[in-house]
């Protein structure tokens, strides 16, 4: 293999172990979670920081002042069997402690290999789950 940018430092992907840029793949949305010396820091900030006016959008002095109103508290309501079949929030949150929310029950799958399904890897993840949800013979009731 040649090298075109022999001269690139090289990623370290463990300790001891390198590999030249080169060779790798960043893939979207792929975060980098050690931290950045003095000047990779400068050099992020230089090319990611964009002339806010050069985009056409403009900002205000002045808040914006909207229309709004406090819901009322919806109230739940449970399985028979729980101590208390409905109640409210109390200071903005519910307690489940001794609540039966719904009855459990399970997925008859009678095909034990089914096919594979492959995922977008850029975020089609959702579109998957309810292909396999669908591809399921026995849906459950939900109780709520």
């Amino acid at each position: 293999m040649h090298l075109n940018y022999s001269f690139l430092p090289c990623v370290v992907i463990r300790k001891e172990n390198y590999l030249p840029m080169e060779v790798c793949n960043v893939i979207e949305g792929q975060r980098h979670t050690r931290k950045l010396n003095e000047k990779q820091t400068a050099d992020m900030i230089k090319f990611t920081c964009f002339e806010f006016n050069g985009s056409g959008m403009k900002v205000s002095n002045e808040m914006a002042v909207v229309n709004a109103r406090i819901l009322p508290t919806p109230t739940l309501q449970h399985h028979q069997s729980s101590r208390e079949a409905s109640f409210s929030s109390r200071d903005g949150s519910w307690n489940l402690r001794d609540k039966k929310v719904a009855t459990d029950t399970g997925i008859n799958i009678p095909n034990r290999t089914p096919p594979i399904l492959h995922a977008n890897s850029h975020g089609d993840i959702e579109g998957s789950v309810k292909q396999a949800w669908v591809c399921a013979v026995n849906f459950p009731k939900v109780i709520l």
